[in-house]
């Protein structure tokens, strides 16, 4: 019996130390196997790639727009001529009279309107190849409200070839002449305003 017992511890014994363990590896990134995790190296991107052939790449172009605003001043004188100074548009005289507008004709005409911004206004009537019988109905007009209204009416005004001024007329708008020569000559008007 004492053999049997020895038998039987030998043989646990045996039994026990022929048993297989399980053993825990671990992979890392570099395909090493190792025992535990915090004993994989560390991993750091490569940076000695190949270098690209660009030659056939397409070229790659941006387009920038970009706005800029710029403020030009620009004066529009009586005559519709653009300065940039306004004081070029007044060209006045010693007296301070400058001219706005100069309208010619040869026959009757009722004229383009023109535009008086200053508080006083005049025009000179001038003739050529005239005789001592020329003489012209002219009617000065204003525009009110799109309609046309008597200012001044001078019947059989004799036509200076010397070009006299007439009287001064009073207050800003947009006026016109009505012009109908009795013996017929050539006639220019000159429309000035006061500065």
């Amino acid at each position: 019996m004492k053999y049997l017992i020895l038998g039987m511890l030998l043989i646990s014994i045996i039994v026990l130390a022929g048993c297989s363990q399980t053993v825990v590896k671990y992979q890392c990134a570099d395909g090493s196997f190792v025992d535990s995790a915090t004993s994989c190296s560390s991993v750091s991107c490569k940076t000695d790639c190949p270098q690209l052939d660009c030659a056939s790449c397409p070229v790659k172009t941006e387009t920038k727009v970009e706005t800029k605003t710029v403020t030009n001043t620009v004066y529009v004188c009586s005559d519709l001529s653009e300065v940039k100074n306004k004081d070029d548009c007044l060209k006045a005289d010693s007296e301070g009279w400058y001219e706005v507008k100069t309208i010619s004709g040869a026959s009757p005409k009722a004229t383009e309107s023109f535009t008086i911004n200053s508080a006083q206004w005049r025009y000179t009537l001038t003739c050529t190849g005239i005789t001592e019988y020329s003489m012209y109905n002219l009617e000065v007009k204003k525009l009110v409200d799109g309609q046309p209204s008597q200012v001044d009416f001078r019947m059989m005004a004799k036509c200076e070839s010397k070009g006299e001024p007439s009287y001064v007329y009073e207050g800003k708008g947009d006026y016109f002449f009505d012009i109908n020569p009795v013996n017929m000559g050539s006639w220019t008007i000159k429309v000035e305003a006061k500065r």
